[in-house]
């Protein structure tokens, strides 16, 4: 397997689904699955569907594990949502990964259904952890930006730097 034709073999899948669960390199990663070749059969479509979903698991539990620790930072309400829309970012691109082309219809289904559910279960512990809060101001902020409003989250699909800005005017050199 080459960068440029992506995993072939269940092995190559493997080391694909451990590459990701680690995470940090996700574009990379996407671009390498969509030029690959899924060796569905009925031997190890099951096979690859459990590594699938082992690995989302996997970053979505450091998803939740990233937002207690940005949370548990905060001092406003501007911070919570920050540390919410992070949150919101990063189980976008996840779902990223249950819709490569690469899946079969029902993977796609089955990875996006977990994203979702793991959404929700999020945007409900986080309400129920507010309820204790009397000034009301965390529930409002949690309820202004929820987590599991992944629909509302556009997640670049490259991204490319801008040009420096032309310089103008006299320059002054000390």
């Amino acid at each position: 397997m080459t960068a440029a034709t992506g995993p072939a073999s269940y092995a190559h899948w493997s080391l694909w689904f451990d590459e990701f669960a680690l995470g940090g390199n996700d574009e990379a990663l996407f671009v390498r699955a969509t030029s690959g070749a899924l060796p569905w059969s009925a031997g190890t479509a099951e096979r690859l569907s459990e590594r699938a979903g082992a690995a989302l698991a996997a970053r979505l539990d450091a998803a939740g594990l990233a937002l207690q620790s940005s949370l548990g930072r905060c001092r406003t309400a501007q911070d919570v949502e920050r540390a919410v829309l992070d949150a919101r970012r990063c189980l976008a691109m996840l779902g990223r990964f249950a819709a490569l082309s690469c899946w079969p219809a029902t993977l796609n289904t089955q990875l996006s259904a977990l994203i979702a559910e793991t959404a929700a279960d999020l945007q409900k512990n986080l309400l129920r952890s507010a309820a204790t809060d009397r000034t009301g101001r965390l529930a409002m902020a949690l309820r202004r930006t929820p987590v599991d409003a992944l629909d509302r989250v556009v997640v670049p699909l490259e991204v490319v730097p801008s040009p420096p800005p032309p310089a103008t005017g006299r320059r002054i050199l000390l």
